[in-house]
């Protein structure tokens, strides 16, 4: 069961090739991949790559941080693009919490819905949605923030569902308000 699931690829030729598997080591130093996440998300050009998966640590098991979005190209090295637990940007005391979907495009940046926890954080004000270009994270929108509505409307935003990061940079999201 610790080494039950994986991610692959199979090319238009036909060749099938493994990308992540449980159980083996993750692209973080000391860490292993637990549980991969049933959803892998590919680029318009297929070139990219993005998941979610769950880690183990060498030296114990630590749930403020074992989470991670992974992001690369296809037959290259995998990079972090965020992890549970490391600061959320912008903000006092804190960090990311769980991640809930994400998107990458041609060029690696990933956009991603996830939730924050820390001090000052609630439901609603807990959820968001982020970018990463693996050395930089920025918020999108946020949960309770102001959303851009018609003229004269002070509407907040109060939950996201779908997220797309497309290649000329912009993102796009599905919100309820």
């Amino acid at each position: 069961a610790a080494d039950d699931t994986g991610l692959w690829r199979t090319s238009t030729g036909g060749t099938t090739t493994l990308l992540a598997r449980e159980g083996s080591p993750s692209p973080i130093a000391a860490t292993a991949h637990s549980q991969i996440f049933a959803r892998v998300v590919a680029s318009a050009d297929n070139n990219q790559i993005t998941y979610t998966s769950y880690l183990l640590e060498d030296a114990g098991f630590d749930p403020s941080d074992n989470t991670a979005i992974f992001a690369g190209s296809l037959g290259g090295t995998m990079e972090v693009a965020v992890r549970e637990g490391v600061p959320a940007p912008g903000e006092t005391s804190v960090a990311f919490g769980s991640f809930l979907g994400e998107s990458v495009n041609s060029a690696g940046t990933v956009a991603f819905r996830g939730n924050v926890k820390g001090t000052g954080i609630s439901t609603s004000n807990n959820e968001g949605i982020w970018w990463s270009d693996g050395t930089s994270v920025r918020a999108i929108a946020r949960e309770g923030s102001v959303a851009p509505c018609l003229a004269n409307q002070v509407t907040a935003f109060a939950r996201f569902k779908t997220i797309s990061n497309c290649d000329d940079g912009s993102v796009y999201f599905y919100a309820y308000l």
